[in-house]
């Protein structure tokens, strides 16, 4: 029976409990299993660190940037608080980065000293206008000045004594403007009732004939 069993390779008695682990088949390791990743990527270089900027200390790229924007900014609020036309007359387009030909620049200056020749004088018929209606109204003489309101003298004032100028006074232009207005009601109340007179002798003058 035991020949039978160690011919079947399988031993009884206290060797066979550590039969299995003596002939226990061993686990074919290949080098590469045992070597560690740390080991396999030995040639590999560890990646670079970037340094990171602090809150409180900015880098020079970031100061130089905030400081271009800024000038940028700065320009183009100083552009946009006039117009090109203002830039040329003012002879500072180049400044701004407006490039235009001498004959355009010099085509700009004549036009404005055109339209300064023209304001100017809509100014002065305005103002000989209200002296005129100053005058018609208020029955003196006007003198305007650079304000709102005008110097008024009436002709029948007479001098001071000792030579003094005669006494005037102040009234706005505004409130010339309202008397005028005010006369020109008046008036046209006095047509219709002239117009309502003239009717009723004519109606008469018929009657009697």
């Amino acid at each position: 029976m035991e020949n039978s069993d160690n011919a079947n390779g399988t031993p009884k008695g206290p060797l066979s409990r550590t039969w299995p682990q003596i002939f226990k088949k061993r686990r074919r390791v290949s080098p590469s299993r045992d070597v560690p990743e740390q080991i396999q990527n030995a040639g590999v270089p560890p990646p670079l660190k970037l340094p990171i900027p602090k809150p409180g200390r900015p880098s020079i790229s970031v100061a130089s940037d905030s400081a271009s924007t800024s000038t940028g900014s700065t320009q183009a609020d100083l552009l946009a608080s006039k117009s090109n036309y203002e830039w040329i007359a003012e002879g500072r387009h180049a400044e701004m980065g407006l490039h235009f030909s001498t004959a355009m620049a010099t085509g700009v200056m004549m036009r404005r000293a055109t339209h300064r020749a023209a304001e100017q004088a809509r100014r002065d018929r305005m103002k000989s206008a209200m002296v005129d209606l100053a005058e018609f109204l208020l029955d003196g003489e006007v003198t305007f000045g650079s304000g709102t309101s005008c110097f008024v003298v009436s002709r029948g004032d007479e001098p001071g004594e000792d030579g003094e100028p005669k006494k005037g006074r102040n009234i706005n232009k505004a409130r010339i403007m309202e008397m005028a207005l005010e006369k020109l009601r008046a008036l046209e109340k006095e047509n219709e009732i002239l117009t309502e007179r003239l009717k009723d002798c004519q109606c008469s003058m018929d009657t009697t004939q």
